[in-house]
């Protein structure tokens, strides 16, 4: 009985009269064995998440600003294939370099899926003004007693 018999090694277990009554595994059940310890454990456990194509940029907004300068700040590229949560954080970082320029009010870097996984980056700016108004008041004679004593207003 201590010994196994080539029945009871090939069905894996020993019958109950044995004086051991543990899980026994055949040849091939350890290739199998070896096989699951391999597989990396996020193929078991989590379908991987499908990559997303970056078809093109679009940039609405900029009237003055060059479109190289924005293309030069953001982290993502025609072409580029990412994951969702990838794609969400690179536009993020995105819209962070275009804000830490200073050349904007408001930035807004979007995603505009085209297909299923296929997108189109859409990057809406407000620029800041470059020019700005001022009102110059400036007395033409030395002080302004002098101005006022010869009324000249022809300025």
């Amino acid at each position: 009985m201590d010994e196994w018999s080539s029945e009871q090694f090939t069905a894996g277990i020993r019958t109950a009269d044995s004086p051991f009554n543990i899980l026994r595994f055949g040849r091939s059940d350890h290739r199998v064995l070896l096989l699951l310890v391999l597989l990396p454990g996020r193929s078991l456990s989590q379908a991987e998440e499908p990559r997303i194509r970056i078809n093109s940029i679009t940039l609405k907004g900029n009237r003055v600003t060059k479109e190289r300068i924005i293309i030069r700040e953001l982290v993502c590229a025609e072409g580029d294939t990412v994951s969702s949560e990838e794609m969400y954080e690179r536009f993020e970082r995105s819209r962070q370099n275009l804000m830490n320029t200073g050349l904007f009010n408001t930035v807004s870097v979007l995603p505009f899926y085209t297909g299923r996984y296929e997108v189109t980056v859409e990057v809406v700016v407000n620029e800041r003004w470059y020019l700005w108004p001022s009102i110059i008041f400036d007395l033409a004679d030395p002080n302004f007693n002098t101005w006022w004593l010869t009324k000249d207003f022809s300025v």
